[in-house]
């Protein structure tokens, strides 16, 4: 089980090194909405992301997501030295803005249109459920529709994806169902590709997440950095935890408030 993270910890350890913080999206920065455009963060998380990432000699700030890297720019209203991780690893735009997907997937395609006409007719014949295209992958929400009938959706679209749609695989969000490329890593991954593309100072990655799809990154992680679970205790390879957003926003307080102390000479 992870235990809590100390207080002061990752203050303690900005005093010592250069940090590579990634955040989750949903669920670590912003909330879950029944409306995915309303899912904002808070002006206090929000302003701290800002005022990280805008010291890239100190820390290099990341978000991560299952969403596009310009749909979360959009949420975030913010154009400065932010790396975004996409679609669950499979889009990347590092800190200077360079866009590129970190594996292959145009033999997908035809996959990927038999897809969205399942999720198509889906949605257009149930109450409750809607179609997200993100281009590379689509995802069905079904926020509105019933529990029971999300269930026999969902493992009527993982019999005909596996039957019919091997390059595809589903993964299974907050109230949505993915449909992804097989060939996606992990947001893991997606995460130490960038910080090893970076030259500069060695940095120690921090991730946190509540999303239980990440359970591969925080194994991957743990090895060289620091990993966070955000939310109720569970089991998790995450070092630590968090309760809430709201311990997220301490200890990146925690971070801005060591860059801004003075430094010994």
């Amino acid at each position: 089980m992870p235990r809590a993270l100390p207080k002061e910890f990752l203050r303690n350890l900005a005093r010592r090194r250069r940090l590579a913080i990634c955040l989750n999206y949903d669920g670590t920065i912003a909330p879950i909405t029944a409306n995915p455009e309303e899912a904002l963060p808070s002006a206090e998380i929000r302003d701290l992301i800002i005022r990280l990432a805008e010291s890239p000699r100190s820390v290099l700030m990341a978000i991560a997501s299952g969403r596009r890297a310009s749909e979360v720019r959009a949420l975030l209203a913010y154009d400065g030295p932010l790396a975004i991780i996409g679609v669950h690893g499979l889009e990347v735009v590092d800190w200077d803005g360079r866009r590129r997907f970190t594996s292959p997937i145009a033999h997908c395609a035809n996959a990927l249109d038999k897809a969205r006409l399942w999720l198509g007719t889906i949605a257009g014949s149930r109450r409750g459920f809607f179609v997200e295209d993100k281009e590379i992958c689509c995802a069905l929400h079904y926020r509105r529709a019933s529990w029971d009938e999300a269930a026999s959706v969902g493992a009527r679209l993982r019999m005909l994806i596996e039957r019919e749609a091997p390059e595809l695989e589903i993964i299974q969000g907050h109230m949505v169902i993915e449909i992804v490329p097989r060939v996606a890593p992990d947001k893991g991954f997606a995460f130490l590709s960038l910080i090893e593309r970076t030259p500069g100072i060695r940095c120690t990655p921090v991730y946190f997440s509540d999303d239980p799809q990440d359970e591969s990154a925080f194994y991957k992680l743990r090895r060289c950095g620091i990993t966070v679970l955000v939310g109720e205790e569970r089991q998790s390879c995450a070092e630590y935890r968090v309760d809430s957003r709201e311990a997220v926003v301490e200890a990146l307080a925690g971070v801005s408030t060591e860059l801004a102390s003075p430094q010994d000479d």
